[in-house]
């Protein structure tokens, strides 16, 4: 599930969603990602079976992309975007894309490798789209985390077996490279986020304890800093995270299928707070129209869930 944005005039966990829309989309695979383009239409990305068939060089994958022709009009049809990898064998074991867009307009998407790198792909601002450029990496695992920083510079991010590996540009539009983190290796794949300040957090959950590190890289370079944030390992899997003024909101999913939040402040310790609707599946943060943050999340019977996310978790 991806939490795009909410209405501009729908209070923060409140208003009426409209039933969910299908939109011609087939042979799917887990895992979309999505970005909001400058004229405010979106853009999705997902991995698609290309071909299926007894022998490998006819089980093939493709990265393939739809957006809306206008602002909160309807999507057109799903493009092909091709693969990184040229062999069908390679091919299927590509990762699910994940998406940013840099202070240039540009869309660059990226996906982990056969051979555990990352490659990706940019959009122009005229549409076109470059090559597949591999920016190599070792033993990259599934998950990336792609995020914008203030000055417009893409970071992607991604876990490792023994750390969690970083590329970034110099400069909005420029080349990417890798750049090493020193950060511990993560239970879970990474999420990252970016402050107004221009510092790049990213949360994750530390490999023999499962409680909840944060890795901060003030300004989006120079050295990476680890801070404890002093919460349990409560549930299982992936963090949520958010970057709200000077504040960093989690969210995890609990043992029992609910959600805990909290709410951290540099120097600081958090705690969690529950909050009781079950989920299936991840949950998300974001921020509405009105710049207020909100917990988002499908419940068991796929009902779209948003509300406001919890800040009693401060102390």
């Amino acid at each position: 599930m991806r939490c795009f944005a909410l209405p501009d005039d729908e209070p923060a966990g409140g208003g009426t969603w409209p039933e969910p829309v299908l939109f011609g989309a087939d042979r799917l695979l887990p895992g979309l990602s999505a970005s909001l383009t400058r004229d405010r239409r979106w853009q999705l990305f997902a991995q698609r079976i290309a071909s299926l068939g007894p022998s490998p060089s006819q089980n093939t994958r493709e990265i393939v992309t739809t957006e809306q022709r206008t602002a909160n009009g309807p999507f057109g049809a799903w493009s092909g975007l091709g693969n990184p990898e040229r062999d069908p064998d390679h091919g299927r074991r590509v990762g699910a894309p994940v998406v940013a867009r840099d202070g240039d307009g540009q869309t660059v998407v990226f996906v982990r490798t056969c051979s555990k790198g990352i490659a990706m792909r940019r959009q122009q601002s005229e549409g076109r789209w470059s090559a597949w450029r591999d920016l190599g990496g070792a033993e990259v695992q599934e998950g990336l985390t792609a995020v914008t920083d203030a000055l417009g510079r893409v970071h992607v991010l991604a876990s490792g077996h023994d750390t969690v590996h970083h590329w970034t540009q110099d400069e909005p539009g420029g080349t990417f490279a890798l750049s090493p983190t020193g950060l511990p290796a993560p239970a879970d794949p990474p999420t990252a986020t970016a402050g107004p300040d221009g510092t790049l957090t990213v949360a994750f959950r530390e490999a023999r304890t499962s409680r909840p590190l944060l890795g901060r890289l003030p300004g989006g370079e120079g050295t990476w800093r680890i801070e404890h944030p002093g919460l349990s390992a409560r549930g299982y899997g992936p963090l949520a995270v958010l970057a709200h003024g000077d504040e960093i909101l989690l969210a995890a999913r609990n043992n029992n299928g609910t959600t805990s939040t909290a709410t951290w402040r540099p120097g600081g310790k958090a705690r969690w707070t529950t909050v009781p609707h079950p989920v299936a599946g991840t949950q998300v943060l974001a921020s509405d129209a009105q710049n207020r943050p909100v917990l988002a999340h499908l419940s068991p019977d796929a009902t779209l869930r948003i509300s406001p996310a919890s800040k009693e978790s401060k102390r």
